[in-house]
C-alpha cells in the first residue's frame, strides 16, 4: 500500500512537535506540515534541519494562530515565511481544511501559481457529497498535483482500513491536545505504517 502519511500541526507547541519527529525517528512518517505562526515555529525549523528525510509542507493558517480575510496574501506569506526559515515546502494544506472550501477555489489557484508549490492535499471521496468532491478535485488536477485518496487515520480505520491503488494520504495529529483521538492514531499508526510504502508529496510528479 503506497501511503502517505501526514502529521499536521507541527509548530502547534512543543508536545505536538515532539510526538512527531517522535514518529518520524521510529518510521512511522516521511511527511508532515508546518504552522508557520505557531508558537513552536522556531523550535519546529531547528528540528526539521536535523531531520532532512522528514518533508514539511505548509499548513496553511487563517482561522487560530493567524486571522486574515485575504487568503490569497496570508497563504502566500506564509509559504514565504517557510522558505525565508530554509524550509522548501513540500506540499500545501490547511488548518481546519479551509482551502477545501469551494469558495478557498480561487485563492487556492493563485497561491499554487505565485509560490510554484504544486502539491496539495485533496477532498476526501469517502465521505461527504462526492459529487461535489469529484468536481472539487476535476477542477484543481488542472493546476495542482494531489494522493488518489484522502482519508484521516480515524475514517481509515473506521470504513475497514482499505488498500486502493494509487497513493493515500492518511492524516494524523501525533501529540495534538485538541483532539482527543491522537493517542488512537498512533497506536493505529504503529500498527500498520511498517507494512506500508511510505512515500512525501515530492514522489507525486
Amino acid at each position: 500500500m503506497n501511503v502517505i502519511v501526514n502529521a499536521d500541526d507541527l509548530g502547534m507547541s512543543p508536545a505536538v512537535n515532539d510526538a512527531i519527529f517522535k514518529a518520524f525517528d521510529e518510521g512511522l512518517l516521511r511527511s508532515t506540515t508546518l504552522l508557520v505562526h505557531g508558537p513552536a515555529f522556531g523550535d519546529a525549523v531547528t528540528r526539521l534541519r536535523e531531520r532532512p528525510g522528514l518533508r514539511a509542507g505548509v499548513h496553511l493558517d487563517t482561522t487560530e494562530f493567524h486571522s486574515s480575510s485575504d487568503r490569497f496574501r496570508s497563504w502566500t506569506d506564509q509559504v514565504q515565511r517557510a522558505r525565508d526559515a530554509g524550509i522548501e515546502p513540500s506540499h500545501l494544506d490547511s488548518h481546519q481544511h479551509m482551502h477545501l472550501r469551494w469558495a478557498a477555489l480561487p485563492a487556492l489557484a493563485r497561491v499554487v501559481e505565485a509560490t510554484g508549490v504544486r502539491a496539495i492535499r485533496g477532498r476526501s471521496l469517502d465521505y461527504g457529497p462526492s459529487a461535489r468532491s469529484r468536481a472539487w478535485r476535476a477542477l484543481v488536477r488542472g493546476f495542482a498535483e494531489m494522493p488518489d485518496h484522502y482519508v484521516s487515520m480515524e475514517h481509515w480505520l473506521a470504513i475497514g482500513r482499505p488498500d486502493r491503488p494509487g497513493v493515500t494520504e492518511i492524516m494524523v495529529h501525533p501529540g495534538n491536545p485538541h483532539n482527543a483521538r491522537y493517542a488512537v492514531e498512533m497506536v493505529a499508526l504503529a500498527e500498520h505504517a511498517r507494512g506500508w510504502c511510505l512515500q512525501t508529496f515530492d514522489e507525486l510528479s
